[in-house]
């Protein structure tokens, strides 16, 4: 039954396919199903979808395909293997000749099956395919679309508009697939051909070419939708049809060309855009990207597909996002009043999630916990004098109770946004012992040894008067790094302060990288800031090589004397083996068990002397080798004892190679007076 099925369906597309073409301009044989060869059978289409000749005609057919032939009722024919694999039946349907009875091997008759499966009279096609005088089709010329039949040209696409070239003469074709006058504009075709040609002529067909072009009279910029505060963002909308009015479809990124404020064009792939989309037939819309909040932008000369589609424009991005963000916002300093003012000035940063700044605030918009009691606002509790001081920058007094008070003020928000979680603050002391800024410094900065990561920064404090204030500790002492918040020279990464002389105080820096800068602001003394700001410098973690002993320098040795020798070399930390290669350049010979090697970690740990195995030494003793495993930063000596220096004076080389890294050493060996 599924045989059946398949194969009603296949008669029934060829059927209804043949029904769009022309009329035959021959005389048709019958149409049915020929099966040729060994069979040279043929079924009418009633008598091949009788029960009682279905599937005996099926199997005779699938017994030989390619001798099996479909002819429909206006004479167009089709091998049934073609019709089967066909994507559309006209592509495989023309009309009934010769060469397709003779492709079945049956052109001198067929026996006729009737409904019953009774034989009747033998047919011969022949008699029915007497050629008609002239052409049976019309002619395309190269590069045409369409396929040529009879009076017509098929396979056009439904909706299309098509201009047809014949004897230098163009024509629009109208909807009905008729011509329409000469030079007339074509229509979108309501079907899939162009009918009422004549056989023999020979006939251009193309697809209109502006109807695929963008008009400017019917496309450009519809709308322009700026984003939410904040985003930097607008979106532009888009309307693209062609000069009939008819949408245009399928534009990418790259089609699209426009000039922001007067520099060069670029498309909307370019990364100022983004995302670009089709919303719909014919509609279009990408985000412009700005780089600043309230930023204006004029757009010319935008052009789809190269047509200039709309000249100018002028786009505003949002205004900033009013709402604080927590990363971006911070207490960023605390600058002291004068000594027993009791006072200290807070500063603020107050910055949207685009790190732009929020302008604009109240201190009754900014609320913190002072030594956690209730919340307060910047308008009381102590607080005063609020003010704006910039873009985002804001600041405000505080009174406390008492010189040298410690207060803690913990949970600040803007607008109900928490921003910075707690900062101590210290009220100034009592007048006579506060220093004064115009004469108290920094007065050097020493960086520490290689790898060490070390600055010593030595300061020097004094009164109004010019005169040294002694006995400081280091928690008289605050200082912001990288702006971070306060911190005394005993915190964080301040160690070893002391008075060295009295009014100069020195203190250790330790950074967290090598060869790093790092900005010191806001030394305070007392809460008195001293120095604003200091650049420091932490020590690079490079070494050399080799170590800085004497022996780089030379050896001299006496003709025939005994020496013993230590040279030592740096081996950098490495997680791979480190190669150490020591060539004595032919001075004495290294000895297995007799000379040594000893690894020092130049942080501590175990070491000790290693006497030399056979496996160290090469060249018959002139070449020490060894691989050692990954390790620390460490010195490695090797000791070559008791050596007998040859007798002949003379200038030898030592060589000393450190993963491939060398240096020669100048040995002399001098006579014996």
């Amino acid at each position: 039954m599924k045989k059946r099925n398949a194969w009603i369906k296949v008669l029934l597309a060829a059927s209804m396919a043949s029904t769009v073409l022309p009329a035959a301009a021959l005389a048709a044989p019958r149409g049915g199903i020929y099966v040729g060869g060994d069979v040279d059978k043929f079924y009418s289409i009633d008598a091949f979808l009788s029960d009682h000749n279905f599937n005996q005609a099926l199997d005779e057919m699938l017994a030989a395909p390619e001798s099996a032939l479909y002819v429909d009722s206006d004479g167009y024919a089709a091998h049934i293997h073609d019709l089967l694999t066909a994507e559309t039946v006209n592509d495989v349907l023309n009309f009934a000749d010769e060469a397709d009875f003779d492709a079945i091997g049956a052109w001198d008759g067929f026996q006729s099956i009737s409904v019953d499966g009774e034989e009747g009279e033998r047919y011969t096609p022949a008699a029915d395919l007497e050629p008609a005088a002239g052409p049976t089709e019309v002619l395309l010329a190269e590069g045409s679309v369409g396929k040529a039949v009879h009076e017509a040209i098929l396979n056009l696409i439904q909706g299309k508009r098509y201009l047809v070239t014949v004897d230098s003469r163009t024509y629009g074709v109208k909807s009905n697939g008729m011509f329409g006058a000469e030079g007339s504009a074509p229509e979108p075709l309501a079907e899939t051909a162009i009918r009422g040609l004549t056989n023999g002529t020979l006939y251009m067909v193309k697809e209109d070419p502006s109807a695929v072009v963008p008009s400017g009279e019917h496309s450009g910029l519809s709308s322009v939708v700026p984003g939410v505060q904040g985003s930097r963002e607008v979106t532009l909308a888009l309307t693209v049809k062609n000069k009939y009015g008819e949408v245009l479809t399928g534009l990418k990124a790259e089609q699209f060309q426009i000039r922001i404020n007067g520099a060069e064009p670029v498309s909307f792939a370019n990364e100022q855009f983004g995302p670009f989309a089709e919303v719909g037939s014919g509609q279009y819309s990408v985000k412009l990207k700005g780089t600043a909040d309230s930023a204006v932008y004029e757009l010319t000369n935008l052009t789809a597909a190269d047509v200039l589609i709309h000249e100018n424009e002028t786009v505003t991005m949002p205004a900033a996002d009013p709402v604080p963000a927590d990363a971006s916002s911070a207490v960023t300093g605390v600058t002291y009043g004068a000594s027993g003012s009791k006072q200290v000035v807070i500063q603020l940063t107050v910055k949207n999630s685009n790190n732009a700044a929020v302008t604009g605030l109240q201190g009754s918009d900014i609320w913190v916990q002072v030594n956690e009691a209730e919340p307060t606002s910047l308008t009381g509790g102590g607080f005063s004098s609020f003010a704006q001081l910039g873009e985002g920058m804001y600041s405000v007094t505080f009174t406390g109770d008492a010189d040298n008070a410690l207060y803690e003020m913990t949970n600040w928000t803007a607008k109900g946004v928490r921003f910075h979680d707690s900062v101590t603050v210290k009220l100034p002391g009592p007048a006579a012992q506060v220093p004064a800024p115009v004469n108290s410094r920094i007065l050097e900065v020493v960086q520490g040894d290689r790898g060490s990561k070390q600055v010593k920064v030595t300061m020097e404090v004094r009164d109004e008067k010019g005169a040294i204030i002694t006995g400081l500790t280091a928690s008289d002492f605050t200082v912001q790094v990288e702006h971070a918040a306060p911190v005394s020279l005993n915190e964080g990464a301040f160690s070893g302060f002391a008075e060295i002389e009295p009014g100069y105080y020195s203190v250790t820096f330790t950074g967290s990288e090598h060869a790093a800068a790092y900005t010191l602001s806001n030394l305070s003394v007392k809460h008195v800031v001293i120095s604003e700001t200091q650049s420091v410098m932490t020590p690079s973690a490079e070494r050399e090589l080799f170590s800085d002993a004497v022996w780089q320098d030379g050896y001299v040795f006496a003709a025939g004397s005994t020496v013993t020798i230590q040279p030592s070399l740096l081996l950098h930390a490495t997680p791979d083996e480190s190669v150490v290669t020591v060539d004595l350049g032919g001075v004495f010979s290294a000895e297995r068990l007799v000379d040594t090697y000893d690894i020092v970690p130049l942080n501590g740990g175990e070491h000790g002397a290693i006497p030399l195995h056979e496996s160290h030494i090469t060249n018959s003793g002139q070449q020490v080798q060894l691989v050692l495993p990954s390790a620390e930063e460490s010195v490695i000596t090797f000791v070559f004892n008791d050596k007998v220096v040859p007798i002949t004076p003379g200038t030898y080389t030592f060589t000393f190679t450190v993963n491939g890294a060398s240096i020669e050493v100048p040995v002399t060996v001098v006579g014996v007076q």
